[in-house]
This record gives structure tokens, sequence and C-alpha cells, in this order.
């Protein structure tokens, strides 16, 4: 119910925005087409403004902060609302991110990667048993190729509760995999469409 009066809101706003300027322009006897010219012009400048905030907003938000430096993940940069890091694990074939929704790593997020870190090898391969086992008819061609590409973390501080994500390196229309961790035990499987 409330989505629907946020909409309602929202139309009512649009067409005041133009009735308004056009009704203005309308008592002070201006001639056609200036009223509607005037309500276009108004409602041009509105959807200007919202686009811009918005995308200022959304620049604010991905906008990286600052960086530092931390014992565990190395630089960490951080975001408004998130932080992010890159490194190797060991047996790692390349970089991987790991992220986190707080401004600031938690100790949960800490406890749960220096456990990654130290189990890597063994979580990836129970991880990627996992994705092949949801494969079924294309598990035998695409198991060798499927290669971690990030950790995501969740917004909570359990530690345990991560989600590896994998992609399909020998497959370029194959959308990433996520295997998401509870306790550090896999809880489900799932592509990403």
């Amino acid at each position: 119910m409330l989505s629907l009066l946020v909409q309602l809101a929202v139309l009512a706003a649009i067409i005041a925005v133009f009735l308004v300027p056009y009704l203005i322009a309308f008592a002070l006897g201006l001639p056609q087409p200036w009223p509607i010219v005037a309500a276009a012009a108004t409602m041009g400048l509105g959807f200007f403004v919202l686009w811009r905030s918005m995308s200022r907003r959304i620049d604010s938000v991905a906008r990286i902060r600052s960086t530092s430096r931390h014992k565990l993940l190395g630089e960490v940069r951080h975001r408004l609302d998130s932080w992010e890091a890159s490194f190797r694990f060991d047996g790692g074939s390349g970089p991987i991110e790991v992220s986190g929704d707080q401004p600031e790593p938690t100790p949960g997020q800490l406890e749960t990667f220096a456990t990654i870190r130290t189990r890597w090898n063994e979580f990836v391969s129970r991880a990627r048993k996992a994705v092949v086992e949801e494969l079924d008819e294309r598990a035998a061609a695409t198991s060798g190729a499927i290669e971690p590409s990030s950790v995501l973390r969740s917004s909570d501080d359990r530690p345990g509760a991560f989600t590896l994500c994998f992609t399909l390196t020998n497959d370029e229309n194959s959308e990433p995999w996520y295997v998401d961790h509870e306790n550090f035990e896999i809880t489900e499987v799932m592509e990403v469409h």
C-alpha cells in the first residue's frame, strides 16, 4: 500500500511540475504555445536537477573516500558505506576481491577472512565441487575451469558467514556462481542471472 502511495505522490508531483507553470503562464495571458513551452521547460529543468542529484549521490557512494593499510587485508579502500580490498590467497591463481557492507572491516569479518586465508584451498575445493554438482550436464566440460573471483561478505558480523563468487573461465556466456556459507559450511549454490 505504501509503495502505491509513493507512486501516486511521484505522479502527482510530475503533473504539478508541468501544470503549475502552465497555469501561471496562462494566467499571465501569454499566447499559445508559450504556456506549454514554460511548462515543458520547467519539467525538463526539474528532471535535469533530479538526474544530477541522483548521479551525484551514486558517485558519492561509489567514490573511494580513503585507503588504509591493514595487517590481514593489505590495502583497504573505503567507500561511503562499504570497504574492499584485493589480495592473493596461498595457492590462488589471481587477486581476489574481498568486501564488506560497513565503512570498516568488523571483527567478525576479520576473523572470517583470517580463517578463509588459512583454509583457502579447502574452501575453493568444496565450493568448486558444489558448483560442478549444480551444473550437472555441463560438469564434465567445466570442472577444471571454475575459478574463484571474489569473496563477498554479508552485512552482518557473524564469523563464518561469507559468499565465494566463481566464474566459468571457458564459458563466456556463463553468469557468476555464488556459494554461500554459514559457520564455514556451504548453505546454498546459485547461478546469478
